[in-house]
């Protein structure tokens, strides 16, 4: 939330060395999911300049990127701060057109906060420019109601990656064919897809 004052990235930051401390750990593939307020947490990981170095990759669930924005919340041009510690981050989005809690035309939740939601386009737009690719996406049918839109070429395609499920009843939920705890089912499985994704976008050293 954009109120907390928690430091999460040095909870994080503990969790990880005490694991890796501990255990046999294969650094190269730590990976980070969430959905919502989870899943904006995920972009805040992969903007930390030390932590995008020690996790290889990303999946945000209808994310919300809340941006500090005190004046106008202008979705489409919110700077977004961020500062990667490394120049290639892979990271896939999914996200409900229809997401009546964290829009995906971005917005302000509450007129008294701060928090600025970018439309979703714009922030994976970012994320490629930030990535070194180009502004423009492949856009492929996944299922019917579900499209996919990919960034980079050549061994970076899909380096940055958003699904948008524009079913008008699949709103802020984690795509699924079976029940997950959410509200809406979607036409297909978001899980699997993350992991195949995690799987080929090991961290490089």
């Amino acid at each position: 939330m954009p109120t907390s004052s928690a430091n999460d990235l040095q909870f994080v930051t503990d969790i990880l060395d005490q694991l890796e401390e501990q255990y046999s750990i294969d650094t190269t593939q730590i990976w980070a999911a969430g959905k919502s307020d989870g899943g904006g947490f995920c972009n805040t990981l992969a903007c930390d300049s030390t932590l995008s170095t020690r996790i290889a990759a990303f999946a945000p669930v209808s994310g919300a990127f809340y941006v500090i924005e005190p004046g106008t919340c202008v979705p489409t041009t919110v700077p977004i701060p961020c500062q990667p510690g490394r120049p290639k981050i892979p990271i896939i989005e999914f996200h409900g057109f229809n997401d009546g809690t964290i829009p995906y035309a971005g917005g302000r939740r509450d007129p008294k906060e701060n928090g600025c939601l970018p439309a979703i386009p714009y922030w994976t737009q970012q994320w490629a420019l930030r990535d070194g690719l180009a502004a423009t996406n492949i856009t492929t049918n996944l299922t019917s109601d579900t499209l996919v839109y990919t960034f980079g070429e050549g061994s970076e395609e899909g380096l940055v990656t958003q699904v948008t499920d524009f079913n008008s009843t699949f709103k802020h939920d984690w795509p699924s064919t079976v029940p997950v705890g959410d509200l809406e089912l979607a036409s297909f499985n978001a899980t699997p897809i993350i992991i195949e994704f995690f799987k080929t976008n090991p961290l490089l050293s």
